[in-house]
C-alpha cells in the first residue's frame, strides 16, 4: 500500500511538473509571437520579394533560352535541304520526302530541349502554308496542313522583324492545341525570297504557373494591359483568355504602387510583383507577382482560454511521453532509412552510403559501381499466388543477395521488384561483371514459398564512376538503362553505354537514315589484311563495315553501329556483313586465292540462334568452306551471357567455323576461362602493342598473352602495328601474326586484290 500511495504521489508531482512546465512554455510562446509580430510582416515581405524575383528571372531565362535555342535551330540545314530537294512542296510533303522527314526531326528536337512544355511545333513558308506541324509529339498528315498561317498574332510581326531576330508574341489561344499560349518564332536564314519560311513553337501558359515551392506564396502572371490573370500557381486560370475578365481595380493598384517593381498589398494579401515590359521583339507585358497567403485572425483567434487550456493540456502530455522520445526518434531514424517489407536499406541510405563512396574515389581514385537488380516476370508471382507470396519472395531475395556480396557493400530495395547493390571500391567493369553474374547464379536455387519451389531470373544493369557519372542519381538512371536492355534482348547483365539513352533524337535520326541505307546498298565492306610476321604472307583479312552516307561520305562503324546493337537493325545489319564477306571469299577461292574473312559480330547476335542459322545457309549458298570464315566477338559480349554465349559458339565449332576473340586485354574474361570455350584466335588490343617499344610492362604483358596462348594452342594476332619498330618486337615476344597500318589499311575489295598483285604476296593458310 506504502509503494501504491508512493506510486501515486510521484506520478501526482510529475503530473504538476509537466502543467508547469506546459504553463511556463505557452507563456514565453505568447511573449515571443507578440515579439516576433512586428518583425514577421518585413521578413514577410523581403520573401516574397525573393521568390518574386527567382520566377522574374526563370522567365526571363526562358524568354532568353527560347531566343537563342530557336536562332541555332534555324541554321539546321534540314529546312534548306527541302527547298533545294527535287519535286513540288506538295509532292515531298504528300511523299514523306527525306528532306521532310530530315525537317520533321529537327522540329522534334525542340520537345525535347522543353519536355512537356511544348504544344506545337510548325514549319511554315513565307506565304502561310504548313510544310510540317508537331502538335503535342504527333506529326500532322498532309490533309491536316493548314493552308494559310497569315492571319495568326505571330506570323506577320516574325516577318517584319526578319533574319537574326526571335519574335514572341503575346498570350493567345492555339487553333490546334485550344490552350492559352505565348508562341517563340524566328525566319529561316539562307533561303531566296522566294522560299522564305519561318520556324514557330507555342508553349502552354499553364506551364508558366507549374511551380514548386515549400512555401505557402501564389504565383501569378497578369497581363499589364487588360489585368487579366494568365498564369496562376493556385490552378484558377480559365482555359482561355475570353473567359478570364480583366481586373481594372488590381491593375490600377499595381501602376500606383510602384515603378517597375514593389511591394503592395492586392486583394487583402501581401504581394511582391515586378513589372517586364514589352519589346519590338517581344509582345509579352506582365506582371509577375508573389503573393501570401490569406491573413489570419490574429493572436486573439489563437489564444483564448480554450486554447491556453489545450496548449497547456499538449504540454502536459509533452513531458510525460519525454521519457520514451528517444526510443520513439531512433524508431524513426531507422524507418527513415529501412525499406518497411524486407528490412534492407532503402533508397535514402543507399543513396548516402555511395555519397561517402564516391567522396572516397575522388580523393583516393579507384571505381565505384552501382548495379540495379530486376526479378524478371515477378507479376506473374502476384497474379499466380498472390501478394502475400510475392512479399515472400520479396524478403527472402536481399539474404540470397547479400550472401554473394563483401561486407562493404550495400544492397537495398528500391521498391516493386528492384533492388540496387553498391560496389564502393572496385577495379573496373570485370568485376562488376563477376559480382552481377554471381547474383544471378544465387538467385536461380529454387526459393520454397509456402509448398511451392520458384525459380527466380533476374536482368543487372551496371553503372560504374567515374566511367558512367559521378552522382549516385545519375549512376542509378544510368543503370536503369542498362538494366532494361539487359531485360529487352535477354542479355541477363549490361554495362551503360551512351547509346543507349533513347531519348537523343540524334540516334532516331541515324536509325531513321540506316534502314534507309540498307534498302538503298550504301553499305560496304573494307578489308584489312592479316599477316605472318615472318614473311609477311598473307593469311587473312578482317571485314571492316563501312557506310558510304549520301552527305557525310565514309563512315566508320563506330559510328552507327553502337546504335544499331540496341534494336532490331542490328540482325539485318549483321547478315548483310556476313552474306557480303562469304560472297568475296566465293570470287577469291574461284581466283585461286584462300584467304579467311573475319566478320566482327556483336554481343546480341552472338546470344541469338539465328546467327547459326545464318552462317549455316550462306556457306552453304555460296560453297564456301566452313574453315574460311572466322567470326569475331569481344570479350564483353562472351562474358554478358556465358552460358549462352558457350551454346552458340559450339555450334559454330561444330561447323567447322572458327572463332577469334578481339580486343583481348581490355574486356572481362581472363585467358583461363576462355580456354573453356571453343576458341581459336586471340587478337592482342592496339591499346598494348602501341606503345610496346616504349613501355616495358605491355611489353610483358604481350610476352605473357603470345606464351600462354601458343601453350594452349591458340592463334595470337596482334593489331595496330604501325611500324617496322613495332613489328620487330613484337617478333621477339614470340608473336608470329599481326594487322595494322605497317601493311595496309582496311580498303575496298578491289583496292586489296592489287595491293596483293602489286607485292606478288604469297597468300598462305595460318
Amino acid at each position: 500500500m506504502w509503494r501504491s500511495l508512493r506510486r501515486s504521489h510521484s506520478l501526482a508531482w510529475l503530473r504538476l511538473g509537466a502543467l508547469v512546465a506546459g504553463v511556463v512554455m505557452v507563456a514565453f510562446a505568447v511573449g515571443l509571437s507578440v515579439i516576433n509580430t512586428h518583425e514577421h510582416r518585413s521578413a514577410l515581405d523581403r520573401q516574397l520579394a525573393r521568390e518574386d524575383r527567382k520566377q522574374v528571372t526563370a522567365i526571363t531565362e526562358y524568354f532568353a533560352r527560347a531566343r537563342d535555342l530557336l536562332l541555332l535551330q534555324a541554321q539546321n540545314d534540314a529546312f534548306t535541304d527541302f527547298y533545294a530537294a527535287a519535286g513540288t512542296r506538295d509532292t515531298k510533303i504528300a511523299e514523306a520526302d527525306p528532306t521532310l522527314v530530315k525537317a520533321v526531326g529537327s522540329l522534334s528536337y525542340l520537345e525535347q530541349l522543353y519536355k512537356g512544355r511544348v504544344g506545337e511545333i510548325c514549319f511554315i513558308d513565307i506565304h502561310g502554308a504548313e510544310n510540317a506541324r508537331l502538335v503535342k509529339g504527333r506529326q500532322a498528315a498532309f490533309a491536316e496542313l493548314s493552308p494559310d498561317e497569315s492571319h495568326n498574332p505571330f506570323f506577320q510581326p516574325t516577318v517584319d522583324v526578319g533574319v537574326g531576330s526571335v519574335y514572341q508574341a503575346a498570350a493567345y489561344i492555339s487553333p490546334d492545341t485550344h490552350d492559352l499560349v505565348i508562341s517563340n518564332s524566328t525566319m529561316l536564314p539562307g533561303l531566296p525570297p522566294g522560299d522564305q519560311a519561318l520556324v514557330h513553337f507555342e508553349v502552354s501558359m499553364a506551364s508558366f504557373a507549374s511551380i514548386n515551392s515549400d512555401l505557402n506564396i501564389r504565383f501569378l502572371i497578369v497581363d499589364a494591359t487588360t489585368g487579366a490573370t494568365i498564369a496562376d500557381s493556385a490552378g484558377r486560370v480559365p482555359v482561355n483568355a475570353e473567359q478570364a475578365p480583366g481586373d481594372m481595380a488590381m491593375l490600377q493598384q499595381l501602376r500606383t504602387s510602384g515603378d517597375q517593381n514593389g511591394i503592395a498589398t492586392i486583394n487583402g494579401q501581401r504581394a511582391a510583383f515586378e513589372h517586364l515590359r514589352s519589346t519590338r521583339t517581344n509582345a509579352n507585358d506582365w506582371y509577375i507577382i508573389a503573393a501570401s497567403a490569406p491573413a489570419d485572425a490574429g493572436l486573439g483567434g489563437y489564444f483564448d482560454v480554450r486554447s491556453m487550456a489545450l496548449i497547456g493540456a499538449a504540454c502536459a502530455l509533452f513531458m510525460l511521453a519525454f521519457l520514451s522520445f528517444r526510443g520513439y526518434q531512433r524508431r524513426l531514424e531507422l524507418a527513415a532509412v529501412t525499406d518497411g517489407l524486407t528490412g534492407l536499406p532503402n533508397r535514402n541510405m543507399i543513396a548516402a552510403d555511395a555519397q561517402r563512396a564516391l567522396e572516397l574515389r575522388r580523393r583516393s581514385g579507384g571505381k565505384v559501381a552501382v548495379l540495379l537488380v530486376d526479378l524478371d516476370r515477378f507479376k506473374d508471382v502476384n497474379d499466380t499466388l498472390g501478394h502475400q507470396s510475392g512479399d515472400q519472395l520479396l524478403t527472402a531475395v536481399g539474404p540470397r543477395i547479400r550472401s554473394v556480396l563483401r561486407d562493404a557493400d550495400t544492397i537495398a530495395r528500391l521498391g516493386g521488384d528492384e533492388f540496387a547493390v553498391l560496389l564502393p571500391s572496385i577495379h573496373g567493369p570485370t568485376e562488376a561483371l563477376e559480382v552481377a553474374a554471381r547474383i544471378r547464379r544465387c538467385l536461380r536455387d529454387p526459393f520454397v514459398i509456402g509448398e511451392i519451389a520458384l525459380e527466380v531470373e533476374a536482368s543487372v544493369g551496371i553503372a560504374i564512376a567515374p566511367d558512367h557519372g559521378d552522382d549516385f542519381m545519375l549512376l542509378l538512371q544510368h543503370a536503369d538503362m542498362a538494366m532494361y536492355n539487359a531485360k529487352l534482348f535477354g542479355l541477363g547483365a549490361s554495362l551503360y553505354e551512351a547509346s543507349l539513352d533513347s531519348h537523343d533524337p540524334r540516334r532516331l535520326s541515324l536509325l531513321a537514315e540506316l534502314r534507309l541505307a540498307l534498302d538503298h546498298d550504301e553499305l560496304v565492306l573494307h578489308y584489312q589484311p592479316k599477316v605472318s610476321i615472318a614473311d609477311d604472307t598473307v593469311c587473312g583479312a578482317e571485314a571492316l563495315l563501312r557506310w558510304e552516307h549520301p552527305q557525310r561520305g565514309l563512315t566508320m562503324a563506330d559510328a552507327f553501329v553502337p546504335y544499331a546493337e540496341h534494336t532490331a537493325l542490328i540482325q539485318p545489319l549483321t547478315d548483310w556483313a556476313l552474306e557480303r564477306a562469304i560472297k568475296d571469299v566465293r570470287a577469291w577461292l574461284d581466283a585461286g586465292r584462300e584467304i579467311p574473312v573475319s566478320v566482327n559480330v556483336s554481343a546480341r547476335s552472338l546470344h541469338d540462334n539465328h546467327l547459326c542459322e545464318t552462317v549455316a545457309h550462306l556457306l552453304d549458298r555460296y560453297r564456301v568452306p566452313s574453315r574460311m570464315l572466322v567470326i569475331e566477338i569481344t570479350e564483353t559480349a562472351i562474358m554478358t551471357e556465358p552460358t549462352k554465349a558457350r551454346e552458340v559458339l559450339a555450334t559454330l565449332d561444330a561447323m567447322g567455323v572458327q572463332v577469334s576473340v578481339d580486343d583481348f586485354g581490355t574486356g572481362h574474361a581472363s585467358l583461363v576461362y576462355l580456354t573453356t570455350l571453343p576458341i581459336h584466335e586471340l587478337k592482342i588490343d592496339r591499346t598494348f602493342v602501341t606503345d610496346v617499344c616504349t613501355r616495358q610492362d605491355h611489353a610483358v604483358i604481350i610476352r605473357s598473352v603470345v606464351d600462354l596462348g601458343h601453350n594452349l594452342g591458340l592463334r595470337v594476332v596482334a593489331e595496330g602495328v604501325e611500324d617496322d619498330a613495332t613489328r620487330d618486337r613484337l617478333a621477339l615476344a614470340g608473336c608470329l601474326f599481326a594487322q595494322g597500318y605497317r601493311w595496309s589499311r582496311a580498303v575496298p575489295v578491289d583496292v586489296l586484290d592489287k595491293w596483293m598483285d602489286s607485292r606478288r604476296t604469297p597468300v598462305g593458310r595460318h
